[in-house]
């Protein structure tokens, strides 16, 4: 599956306490879709994510950090 893009200062700022490596484990739920953006429900925190094609609303989802820059968190 593509990756899943989500920005860092946002999470960061939204979920301070969650380790952000690549290789650590979330499970997330897309809570509505718009394009190839949407909403994205991780650890109780909603945030814009860009979408990878056939990634639905309502889909729960697996994710694992594969790559951290200062900008954005790679799922």
């Amino acid at each position: 599956m593509e990756p899943i893009q989500v920005n860092a200062v946002l999470l960061r700022g939204l979920l301070p306490d969650l380790r952000l490596a690549p290789g650590t484990r979330l499970v997330g739920r897309v809570i509505e879709r718009h394009g190839d953006h949407g909403l994205l429900n991780l650890a109780g925190a909603v945030l814009v994510a860009r979408l990878p094609a056939g990634v639905e609303a309502g889909q729960r989802l697996r994710l694992a950090v594969a790559e951290v820059t200062p900008e954005q968190v790679e799922l």
